[in-house]
């Protein structure tokens, strides 16, 4: 067996720092077995003995006790342990705290024996049937995994692999081998590059009848200690972002002995995105702009530095335009440069100085301590002026669903073909131009397009009966080229039969005007899909605004009155307030969703948050549950957001509050569209109908 030790002896020196002690899984876990778990009540902040676990930070000076379960929100904070030092009490020579971000596993089982030689394995396929697997779901990127298998039999080897790798070949081994010797037990460590679902693979190498017993660590880790009865970790560097953590605090007594405090569920938020909004552009002549804007940081003593990004393309791609800039202004020299609209994007990055002496070198990957967030101001005109605006190029896109079967309340107000108009070059649109739409040669629709309205010209076919319908629109070319222009599309409206319709992607007959320089492709865009994965309700839709938008509208108090109610409460960073009131004069308790924290915030990618159930089911009524919203650009001016709702328990209050919130992100995904369609909800309209 000496033939497996060589090559791994040196991975594992390379990887062994990761190793770390043990940890305690979390409650909230999504592992049902073999998961090490402690009732929470061993945790105690201020107990009979003395001992005492607090937190500080510069927004808090004064002491705050830690609790199980605790959301914790301040800059730098600081966690202090103290046990007691009286004369009875026993003499505490040294005390720890250890916090991580991961969960332990651990489990003993019987060995697989192999049917063929267990050296096959090694070559190139595995045979999955030859090892017995374990799946260790919730693996997060830049993670460490820290494995160790015992066994009663002579040799047992350890491979690991991504779940979701199509063909198990061995040189993939996650480990590299390290766990493929004939030590006893075996031991070995990686950094996980990406988040997912684990498998790991046990082999009975001597095929000999037997039992495993596996740990597994996973996660980061943070650890201070100190002689005496108190000890202080600043959580500040210990995380490069705000984290869910248990934690073990131990005191060693003179006389050998431990005393262990447990640490379920904390949450420290450290890290506070830098708040933006624009100040004035200033048009200073000779295609020079001055563009200000105005930045706050919750990240005391930290500075912030910017980047400027520029789109031509209705803020669907951006180039930049300068980087680690130090004040919040930015002169654009816009001669050479087209006439036409822009969008500017501004980052602003919260950097700690005395992290980070050189911030001018940073780039985004190592702008950290800190986070940054993006503003988009637009649209704009800027460029040089002395250049003729070129004929206009049209990409259609098709939003089409089937109509609503009768029964139900709304008519579908989700069936529209759009125009999107631009121009050769990205270039300027010019002040106008006459158009008419026609349906199965009926004209429906005659109307003028004038700049200063959106750039897109919209087709309702929500009426349409089921079947095919030629659409077309028909203009003269306000460019040089002039002429008369036609464009069709051959709409296929489908009728929903008891269960929701959707398309992900349909090529439609179109004819292609001649001057089209674009690419054309029709999108049917998914709109309240619904479905389940595990135990989470999915839905779907795609809405006509930008993403920064969308984004805004779901994490800031007034966006999110502008559709989801009359009144909301956002703190918009993780562990802040997100509280959506739907009916705002009713008693406390009875409003709404109440007393709820973000859980996740990634800056125009992802939201989660805690929800609970409507007060019509009151039995149920503060059981949480968790919301995702995941958020994606589908084009320069439509955004796609994803809905998962989980944590679902069984039970018939359970299976009511399901179907009431399957209506219910129902009208909400529809008042959302509706907002950036139409405009804002009038809620005292809403509620005198």
């Amino acid at each position: 067996m000496n033939w497996k030790t060589g090559h791994t002896l040196i991975l594992f020196l390379l990887l062994a720092p990761c190793i770390g002690s043990s940890f305690i899984d979390p409650s909230s876990n999504s592992f049902t077995n073999n998961i090490e778990t402690m009732p929470n009540d061993t945790m105690c902040t201020s107990d009979e003995n003395g001992f005492s676990l607090t937190w500080t930070s510069r927004w808090e000076p004064i002491p705050q006790p830690v609790t199980n379960n605790s959301i914790t929100v301040g800059d730098h904070i600081v966690l202090n342990a103290s046990f007691p030092g009286g004369p009875s009490d026993p003499t505490i020579v040294n005390c720890s705290i250890e916090l991580t971000n991961g969960y332990t596993y651990s489990n003993t089982s019987p060995l697989v024996i192999p049917q063929g030689d267990p050296a096959d394995q090694f070559l190139t396929y595995i045979t999955k049937s030859e090892w017995d697997w374990v799946y260790l779901e919730g693996i997060q990127k830049g993670w460490c995994v820290n494995i160790t298998l015992d066994f009663t039999n002579t040799d047992s080897d350890v491979m690991a692999f991504w779940n979701n790798t199509i063909n198990f070949i061995s040189t993939g081994d996650l480990l590299g081998l390290q766990m493929a010797s004939a030590n006893k037990p075996e031991r070995g460590s990686f950094v996980a590059n990406r988040e997912g679902t684990l498998a790991i693979g046990i082999l009975d190498f001597d095929s000999a009848v037997g039992n495993y017993t596996i740990e597994v660590e996973v996660g980061n880790q943070a650890f201070a200690s100190n002689n005496g009865s108190e000890v202080i970790l600043d959580t500040y560097y210990a995380f490069k972002s705000n984290e869910t953590l248990n934690g073990i605090i131990t005191g060693f007594t003179d006389t050998n002995d431990t005393t262990l405090h447990h640490l379920y569920n904390f949450t420290i938020c450290n890290f506070f995105s830098p708040v933006l909004s624009l100040y004035h552009i200033y048009d200073l002549g000779d295609d020079d702009y001055n563009i200000l804007w105005n930045c706050s940081d919750s990240n005391m003593d930290d500075i912030n530095l910017y980047s400027i990004y520029l789109s031509n393309d209705g803020a669907y791609t951006f180039q930049l335009l300068a980087n680690n800039l130090s004040s919040a202004s930015y002169i654009w020299d816009s001669t050479g440069w087209l006439y036409t609209t822009y969008y500017f994007r501004i980052r602003a990055y919260s950097v700690d100085p005395t992290y980070y002496t050189t911030p001018h070198l940073l780039t985004i990957d190592t702008y950290w301590p800190g986070d940054y967030t993006d503003l988009l101001v637009g649209p704009y005109y800027g460029g040089s002026t002395n250049i003729d605006p070129p004929p206009v190029d049209i990409i259609k896109n098709v939003f089409l669903l089937s109509p609503e079967d009768t029964s139900l309340e709304e008519a579908s107000a989700d069936c529209f073909i759009r125009w999107d108009l631009i121009f050769s070059n990205g270039q300027n649109f010019p002040a106008g131009f006459s158009y008419t739409i026609t349906c199965d040669g009926i004209e429906a629709v005659v109307g003028y397009w004038s700049y200063g309205s959106v750039n897109s010209i919209t087709f309702d076919a929500s009426e349409l009966s089921p079947g095919v319908h030629s659409i077309t629109l028909s203009y003269t070319n306000p460019g040089d080229a002039g002429g008369f222009y036609s464009d069709t599309v051959m709409v296929t409206i489908i009728p929903r039969r008891g269960t929701l319709v959707y398309f992900d992607i349909m090529t439609l007959s179109v004819i292609v005007p001649i001057f089209a320089l674009a690419v054309v492709s029709y999108t049917i865009i998914k709109h309240n899909r619904i479905q389940v994965i595990d135990d989470a309700m999915i839905k779907e839709i795609t809405v006509p605004a930008c993403l920064s938008e969308v984004w805004n509208a779901w994490t800031t108090t007034e966006g999110a009155k502008t559709f989801f109610a009359p009144e909301t409460n956002i703190e918009p960073w993780a562990g802040g307030y997100y509280e959506i009131f739907f009916n705002p004069d009713s008693l406390p308790g009875e409003r709404g969703a109440e007393g709820l924290h973000i859980l996740e915030f990634e800056p125009e990618y992802l939201l989660s948050f805690e929800w609970n159930n409507p007060p019509s089911i009151p039995a149920i009524r503060n059981e949480k549950t968790k919301v995702v919203i995941k958020f994606e650009r589908s084009g320069p001016d439509s955004t796609t957001i994803r809905l998962e709702h989980s944590g679902w328990k069984t039970g018939p209050n359970w299976e009511k509050a399901y179907q009431y919130f399957v209506k219910a992100w129902d009208i909400v995904l529809g008042r959302l569209e509706k907002r950036f369609i139409e405009g804002p909800i009038d809620w005292n309209a809403l509620n005198r109908e």
